[in-house]
């Protein structure tokens, strides 16, 4: 039992295993906010929610393992409308939006990272 009750209370001291959060709100082409995950996460959910209806939008995800160098990791995506993907196999510590076009409108990046 103490070894059980041991585990648990060092299982709950672990570093976090997921990030979920923002990667901006764009208006403009460019890169969003650059998140540090805090971990090594290798599986990847991404969406982009566009609002006023863009004619034009295409954006990708981009990540680093030293904060610094970013590469991309998901090719571009088109995001006229709501559009959600999934990436794995690509370890990873920090993480990035870069929108590559967007004509009229807007579109709001979101991202969960899983160890």
């Amino acid at each position: 039992m103490r070894r059980f009750l041991v585990l648990v209370a060092m299982t709950a001291m672990a570093a976090p295993t997921t990030f979920n959060g923002s990667l901006g709100h764009f208006t403009n082409t460019g890169t969003g906010v650059a998140r540090n995950l805090q971990f090594v996460a290798s599986r990847h959910t991404v969406t982009f929610i566009p609002a006023s209806s863009p004619s034009a939008c295409s954006a990708r995800i981009e990540g680093s393992i030293d904060g610094t160098n970013y590469f991309d990791l998901s090719g571009p995506q088109t995001c006229t409308s709501p559009v959600m993907f999934h990436i794995s196999d690509k370890p990873i510590t920090s993480v990035r939006a870069f929108v590559i076009t967007l004509t009229g409108g807007s579109v709001d990046a979101q991202y969960q990272g899983v160890q």
